[in-house]
């Protein structure tokens, strides 16, 4: 964790880890769900849309109590010189709620059209990449987000068809 946030530092990536991190914390989603209902003319844009909101209102449900429970320290806390702006949005590291998030709208995304797969899965882990790039969360945070966000959308998508 430590050499990510020292190699975005020395390849000057802190400000698009900052960018990226702030379009993880909601903004890429309604912008993402616009252009599919711009450019997809059929009803599969309203069923992505429809079903990642699903995945997202269960997400959120659970992730507040996880939170809770496992309590952990965020990476910046532990070593303020890792801390980069912009702050934390909440006060436990673990599950990173930025992958969980990504995740829920990403694979009911990938499951209605697979050819958006690629762009999906680099955004989910760039998303990804930029919570420990700023210092806000290990890896093992942002794998157990992905993980929390993907087996709460998967049931969803299976229960959507």
């Amino acid at each position: 964790m430590i050499r990510t946030v020292a190699s975005a530092q020395r390849l000057r990536l802190c400000g698009i880890a900052r960018i990226v991190t702030r379009l993880g914390n909601g903004w890429i989603y309604p912008i993402v769900s616009l252009l599919l209902l711009l450019f997809d003319d059929s009803d599969r844009a309203l069923r992505i849309i429809a079903t990642s909101a699903a995945s997202l209102g269960i997400s959120f449900t659970i992730y507040p109590s996880a939170k809770r429970f496992l309590a952990r320290t965020r990476p910046c806390d532990y070593a303020p010189s890792l801390a980069h702006t912009p702050e934390p949005l909440d006060r436990y590291s673990c599950p990173s709620g930025h992958a969980m998030t990504a995740a829920a709208y990403a694979v009911p995304l990938i499951a209605a059209w697979p050819a958006a797969a690629p762009v999906a899965v680099a955004l989910w882990a760039v998303i990804g990449w930029s919570r420990v790039a700023v210092g806000h969360h290990y890896v093992s945070d942002v794998l157990f987000g992905s993980i929390l966000g993907a087996s709460i959308a998967a049931p969803v998508v299976v229960m959507s068809l």
